[in-house]
């Protein structure tokens, strides 16, 4: 269409338009003139002026939908080019611009001047006609096939290769001052709907176009209300090498006056690779049509946005269809981060997996122990559901499943699998019985021990017990030195903004004054309540609890002096502070307990008083801000100190 011989003089008139004081279109031609030489190129931008961004930006020519431009897609401007201008470019350009309710169009004229008969030597060039011509059965429908060129083509019509005579079906006219040749399907019915060829032939060449004629039966009774589209599934998913087939059902269709097509990421789809895709049109009853795009050998570039069209006068219809091409491990996955895990017997455990799958597919999430789905109303069992993140396009969900006592039976493989339509993706987590080691464990008796031993250990009395209680501190601190490596991901951020120890006694006043404030300013905090995972040692939890956190905010009282479990967290938040000298711990005193009650390293830390009136309550909320959300803590602290 676009390499053509052209010689017409061309002048582009500015008409009028009508518009709306919400949404403005404007129709701009470049070059800025009103005349162009044969053979020049000639772009015609449409821009949404005023009330963008546009819902749809619809281009027509003489009333009917452009197919046949190259245009750039955009929610503010789109563009034609025509090269190479001939009279075939002539006639009445409009561009429509609509948002939400609202509807603007400006319109151009092109005009031709007279043409050179020694112009058109070459191989004819056939007149668009209309891919799709809708007949209502029983009526009559006239066809026309109109070619240029020199010497003049001679024009058939054909169908099935085989050349259409006058016949009871058909009626052949033609009109060789026009260049025309005019097929006329007599009452139609369905033996005539199918493809047809128009024909042009000289002694240069040859050309075709092809149409698709569908035969209707006639509505029983008027169709009075506005065309609608349907979708079974605004989104489908296949994997690579399938075949697709993608419907719109349209209903309250005007045959005669209704015009269809598809688009895939807004460019006109044509049947001119009819082994990749394949549009046709499928009937159902009065007033209802079936639009059908067949889509062959599916690659991951076929993957984007597939509308279907419907134009009926001046306004149109569409609907959005969104295809995804992958394979099944692209398109979903299950993981977990710990692959073993231990527990002692008689204990707790829990387990976790994270699981991701595409928004619109039905997914079923399950836990399997040894290949056998697990009975989830099984009251040894409990188990729970999060939704992490959600988008338009995937979903993604934390599971974990508690067991409430564990036996030998327990031990084993437990699997956490997620199933869709693509199939079962699926984690797999050992369960091993825990080590006899004397190591902190999750177990509330032994860990007190174990932590009395760590924190204290000179108190217990010998020499021995000294020794190997130092030896013990070292493995410790080797630990602490690992999950410090860990706590920091590969951007550099820490999993949580602030470690919160704090006495059970005081979960409270936890409950009352801090948390709401940390969650007010969207700071992600750890607590042990919560966060400690069951089944795991508790000085691994401490530890990355630690060393997991920017800051550690330790809520201080009597109550938190006299627990050895949170003595231990603070020992830990102590080393870290001391031997990184980054000011990572803050001290919040909540009953005034004294000076002397605190270790000697304590005593020297970041303190801020509660006070439980507005005002000063105000200024300690201030600075509790202060030293969370800011990066590095001088060192001349704006704190009160004991």
């Amino acid at each position: 269409m676009f390499s053509r011989i052209l010689i017409f003089t061309v002048a582009i008139l500015i008409a009028g338009s009508s518009a709306t004081d919400d949404i403005i279109a404007r129709i701009h031609v470049h070059p800025n003139t009103t005349t162009f030489d044969p053979g020049d190129n000639v772009t015609l931008t449409c821009l949404v002026e005023h009330g963008g961004p546009a819902d749809v930006i619809n281009w027509y020519k003489d009333y009917r939908p452009i197919s046949f431009h190259k245009h750039s897609n955009s929610s503010w401007w789109t563009e034609i080019s025509l090269i190479n201008v001939t009279k075939d470019d002539a006639g009445k350009y409009r561009c429509t611009v609509k948002n939400k309710d609202e509807m603007d169009t400006d319109f151009i004229h092109l005009h031709v001047n007279a043409y050179s008969l020694l112009s058109l030597q070459g191989v004819p060039r056939i007149k668009y006609i209309d891919e799709q011509v809708n007949i209502i059965k029983d009526e009559e429908e006239l066809i026309v096939c109109q070619a240029d060129g020199w010497p003049p083509p001679l024009i058939t019509w054909k169908r099935n290769n085989v050349e259409i005579k006058d016949d009871d079906n058909y009626d052949i006219r033609a009109l060789p001052s026009q260049n025309q040749v005019i097929l006329k399907i007599r009452s139609a019915n369905e033996n005539n709907a199918g493809d047809y060829t128009c024909e042009a032939s000289n002694t240069f060449g040859k050309t075709h176009q092809t149409i698709i004629v569908n035969v209707f039966d006639r509505p029983s009774k008027p169709v009075n209300r506005p065309t609608q589209i349907l979708v079974n599934s605004h989104y489908m998913i296949a994997s690579t090498g399938s075949n697709v087939t993608l419907q719109c059902e349209v209903l309250y269709v005007r045959w005669r006056f209704t015009w269809w097509s598809w688009e895939f990421n807004g460019t006109t789809i044509y049947n001119q690779n009819p082994s990749h895709h394949l549009t046709s049109l499928v009937t159902f009853d009065d007033g209802h049509m079936t639009m059908v795009l067949d889509i062959f050998n599916v690659s991951e570039s076929d993957s984007g946005f597939y509308d279907c069209n419907t134009l009926h006068s001046r306004w149109d219809m569409r609907d959005r269809i969104t295809l995804i091409v992958g394979e099944k491990d692209n398109l979903q996955n299950i993981s977990t981060n710990w692959k073993t895990v231990q527990a002692a017997a008689n204990s707790q455990v829990q387990l976790k997996c994270t699981a991701s799958y595409l928004a619109f597919t039905e997914a079923d999430t399950l836990w399997m122990f040894e290949g056998v789905i697990l009975n989830e109303t099984d009251s040894r069992y409990k188990t729970n559901r999060n939704k992490l993140n959600s988008s338009d396009i995937t979903r993604t969900e934390q599971m974990s499943l508690w067991i409430s006592n564990v036996f030998d039976s327990h031990f084993g493989n437990y699997s956490c699998a997620v199933n869709t339509s693509l199939g079962m993706s699926s984690e797999t987590i050992l369960l091993v019985q825990m080590t006899t080691e004397k190591e902190f464990s999750s177990d509330a008796k032994a860990g007190k021990s174990s932590l009395l031993i760590v924190l204290f250990p000179v108190l217990t009395g010998g020499l021995l017990l000294a020794l190997t209680a130092l030896a013990y501190i070292r493995k410790l601190l080797r630990k602490r030195h690992e999950w410090k490596l860990q706590g920091t991901g590969s951007d550099g951020e820490m999993k949580y903004d602030v470690f919160v120890t704090f006495s059970n006694k005081d979960r409270l006043w936890v409950t009352n004054n801090l948390t709401p404030l940390l969650e007010r300013n969207r700071l992600k905090y750890c607590i042990h309540s919560r966060d400690f995972e069951l089944g795991r040692a508790l000085v691994d939890n401490m530890a990355e609890s630690v060393y997991s956190s920017r800051k550690v905010l330790a809520v201080m009282s009597k109550n938190y002096m006299d627990s050895k479990f949170c003595r231990g967290e603070l020992e830990m938040a102590l080393h870290r502070s001391k031997i990184a000298h980054e000011g990572s711990l803050l001290v919040v005193r909540i009953d005034g307990i004294k000076k002397k009650k605190l270790p000697k390293a304590l005593r020297e830390q970041t303190f801020v008083d509660f006070q439980n009136n507005r005002k000063e309550r105000d200024s300690w909320e201030k600075k509790l801000l202060r030293f969370l959300v800011e990066s590095k803590v001088n060192q001349t602290r704006y704190i009160t100190k004991l």
